[in-house]
């Protein structure tokens, strides 16, 4: 039976995004994670005496030569090398070979894909692999169209660092269709970009993203990590996905319905993040987002940002200097006791105010001069953006100049609780 390892998108050296506050050891945990996961890769090769490891691209998070991550990669190539197991690698968008290369000396079971089409390399266990590393960060042209067709003697492997058409939340480097992938005969496509992990195509051939090793923020949460492949003669792939990631991210919504006081409110967060820690794995940490969410009496004390502020810092206390879990912030998203979309129907001006502005979130027209009024003010340091974020020791949505509609129509939402709870407040 052959086997392999397949990873990519390790970016190592990588800062975790949108986190706030931490303490000296959460933070000393993040900056390590990106290699923790390489280390745990490592550790599923020899576990499961792969023939080999393949590496879809981004190894590192930035084409400037990070010297430490360089060295770090090497030493895992290394432990593998020892252990019998040869690594094959493509560079791809965010590590291109033209970014500047340090000298090192690495294994010499490790081979590293050039920026053109090159000679198959044969690999242990019956399989032969073709790749292609990215020259330059920007990469338009479809590589995957370049790529010989393979022999049929041995399995045949295909590196490639792509934006599979379908995919979204990813720039379209390298483009290519199923059906480019499909034409080329090749038994298994190792992928790279694209951070979630897919099987896009199980068999025939199986075209397979790993998804990132370690989440880097807020949006890629839940398990992270590579793909055990073990393949039987005649047989398709079967692929298993393994985790590798240090430390996971969560998105949590809580409600504050039923809850009467602050002190609910904090046993309810202590309880959830509770219940994360009870699901990691052994030695494992994460980092909780929780939205505020439902109706009660809670939501006017939650006007108050220092109130808020308090909460959340007092949660943080209670998992100690070192936590495994780490609240990052809370947004506040929740609503008056009273139901708005009934109360909308109400024929007065509070009932007036609310149907407008459930009308303007719903109004291209209304949305596009709502972004022209706010052009002004959201420069390239976004003040007015940083003012408007929505949560507790959180920051905004998106570090560019321009709003989303979706962001524009979160900011109608919000005005439309705030100004809703002040015309309750005169209405007594």
């Amino acid at each position: 039976m052959l086997r392999f390892l397949h990873a990519a998108d390790l970016h190592l050296g990588a800062a975790f995004l949108g986190v706030r506050g931490e303490s000296v050891a959460v933070a000393e945990r993040l900056r390590k994670a990106t290699y923790a996961a390489l280390d745990r890769i490592v550790e599923i090769a020899v576990e499961e005496r792969v023939h080999f490891v393949v590496l879809g691209g981004d190894l590192f998070n930035a084409a400037e030569a990070n010297l430490r991550a360089q060295f770090r990669l090497q030493e895992a190539v290394a432990r593998l090398h020892d252990a019998g197991i040869p690594t094959f690698a493509v560079r791809g968008n965010h590590d291109p070979l033209g970014g500047g290369e340090p000298r090192l000396k690495w294994p010499p079971s490790f081979h590293l894909f050039p920026a053109e089409p090159s000679a198959p390399v044969e690999a242990p266990g019956g399989a032969v692999l073709y790749g292609q590393s990215y020259l330059r960060r920007t990469r338009s042209e479809n590589l995957a169209r370049a790529y010989p067709e393979p022999g049929r003697s041995s399995f045949a492997v295909a590196l490639l660092h792509t934006s599979l058409a379908g995919s979204v939340d990813h720039d379209p480097y390298a483009p290519c269709a199923l059906s480019d992938l499909a034409e080329r005969g090749y038994d298994y496509w190792a992928l790279g970009h694209i951070h979630d992990h897919k099987v896009v195509r199980p068999g025939g051939p199986a075209v397979v993203y790993p998804g990132c090793a370690q989440g880097l923020n807020p949006k890629e949460t839940g398990p992270r990590g590579c793909c055990l492949v073990r393949v039987e003669d005649g047989s398709a792939p079967a692929i298993a996905f393994r985790a590798t990631d240090a430390v996971r991210w969560h998105a949590l919504d809580v409600s504050i319905a039923g809850l009467e006081g602050e002190q609910d409110l904090r046993d309810a967060l202590q309880a959830r993040l509770a219940e994360i820690e009870r699901a990691l794995p052994e030695g494992g940490a994460a980092v909780a987002r929780v939205r505020l969410v439902g109706r009660g009496p809670l939501h006017r004390r939650l006007r108050d940002e220092a109130a808020v502020t308090d909460v959340l810092e007092t949660v943080r206390a209670s998992g100690g200097d070192d936590p495994a879990v780490w609240l990052s912030d809370l947004r506040v998203e929740t609503r008056p006791p009273m139901d708005l979309e009934e109360r909308a129907r109400v024929q007065d001006f509070l009932g007036d105010f609310l149907r407008m502005a459930s009308a303007a979130a719903e109004d291209p027209a209304a949305l596009e001069a709502l972004r022209e009024e706010l052009a002004p003010v959201l420069g390239p340091s976004a003040p007015a953006r940083k003012a408007m974020a929505p949560a507790a020791g959180s920051r905004a949505a998106t570090d560019g100049p321009v709003p989303t509609d979706d962001e524009l129509r979160a900011w109608i939402e919000r005005a439309r609780v705030r100004g809703a709870d002040l015309l309750l407040g005169e209405e007594g």
